[in-house]
């Protein structure tokens, strides 16, 4: 209900505002800019300058039935006063002349001064008006100035903004290139080190099948000559027992146990000497062993830290990429953002020139139909 009538009346406005429009002959936007709080005010003095000379002619004419009035006492008593004598009544008509002549006087001087003042008023009046349309004119050729001054900067502004921003992308796109540039460089240098990788793999894989047959061969050779070795001295232990054996038998009988007991520790002797050799050949074996295999993984772990290190350095280039797109991202975000609010400043300050335009064309067609008014 309170919107239908708040809607009811806002439509009665409009079509008391169409009406006024159409009796006085002018455009809705003139009504409304008359009806406007500067309209008002100048309307208010017209009308207070108005009521002050209504109140003047009031009491003017208040002036001249208090004189009738007067006058009507005074040919009452006159007309009372002549049956009683003619010499009194000449006298009462002549003083009675001479006041009405006075009062006429004086009421010709007070009409003469108000006449005078109200030329005087209506004289200054116009000059305070004609003082006041220069200063606004003035005052609108000022701020007209400035606003052009505003607008100027305002462009000149813009101007130097899009060159910085055209300097700004310029700028970027030569950034971009230098980083593909220079991202075409590091994948043609990382390709170089990946295929310099794989040639150290290759080669290194190389050398230590190469290391391996060499070791497998000095085992195989040492194997050799150990085994030689241990014929030869078998071949001379049997040679030397055999010596010792015909030198035996050419001792005494009695001595054959000791010899053979001799014997088989000196056999016990060798044996457990070549189980040490052994045992030493196989330690010093297994030692060779384990320290090519610690080399071997050492080499493995520093092949897998390069590997890391090219990864890592393949992400962070990554990395640095997406942050620089964006950072691009967020400064083109901000110049659209600019660029929205400065296209809704212009629109505003055209809108607000339109309005002052406005105000100022049915400013001054007001103090024209003031001045024909005050003209008539």
């Amino acid at each position: 209900a309170i919107l239908a009538d708040e809607r009811r009346d806002g439509e009665r406005g409009q079509q008391q505002l169409a009406l006024v429009a159409q009796q006085s002959g002018l455009s809705k936007g003139a009504v409304l800019a008359l009806n406007s709080d500067g309209l008002k005010l100048e309307r208010q003095k017209l009308l207070r300058a108005q009521e002050s000379e209504r109140q003047w002619l009031k009491s003017a004419l208040q002036g001249e039935l208090n004189q009738l009035k007067q006058l009507e006492n005074a040919n009452q008593f006159l007309t009372e006063e002549a049956n009683n004598s003619d010499e009194k009544v000449r006298e009462a008509s002549k003083k009675m002349k001479e006041l009405n002549d006075k009062r006429a006087l004086d009421e010709e001087r007070k009409q003469m001064e108000m006449e005078a003042r109200m030329k005087l008023e209506k004289q200054l009046a116009k000059e305070e008006f004609h003082k006041q349309a220069i200063e606004m004119e003035k005052k609108r050729e000022v701020e007209a100035r400035q606003q052009k001054e505003a607008y100027e900067r305002q462009v000149r502004e813009a101007e130097r903004k899009i060159e910085v921003e055209k300097e700004k992308e310029r700028k970027r796109e030569q950034e971009y290139a230098e980083l593909a540039a220079r991202k075409d460089e590091m994948r043609a240098q990382d390709q170089r080190r990946i295929d310099i990788m794989s040639q150290k793999q290759e080669a290194f894989t190389q050398v230590m099948a190469e290391k391996k047959e060499q070791r497998d061969l000095r085992i195989y050779q040492s194997i050799q000559t150990n085994m030689e070795m241990e014929n030869k001295r078998r071949d001379d232990f049997e040679e030397r027992q055999r010596q010792e054996q015909e030198r035996e038998e050419r001792l005494m009988q009695q001595l054959a146990v000791k010899q053979e007991e001799s014997a088989k520790r000196s056999f016990q002797t060798m044996m457990r000497r070549k189980v040490i050799q052994d045992e030493a050949a196989k330690k010093a074996e297994e030692r060779r062993m384990t320290i090519l295999e610690a080399q071997e993984e050492t080499e493995y772990r520093l092949m897998e830290h390069d590997q890391k290190k090219e990864r890592y350095l393949d992400f962070k280039r990554e990395l640095d990429g997406l942050r620089g797109k964006n950072k691009e991202i967020n400064v083109e975000r901000q110049r659209r953002r600019e660029e929205a609010e400065r296209e809704g400043i212009a629109e505003a300050v055209k809108k607000k020139d339109e309005k002052i335009d406005h105000l100022n064309a049915e400013r001054k067609r007001m103090w024209g139909l003031r001045r024909a008014a005050q003209s008539e």
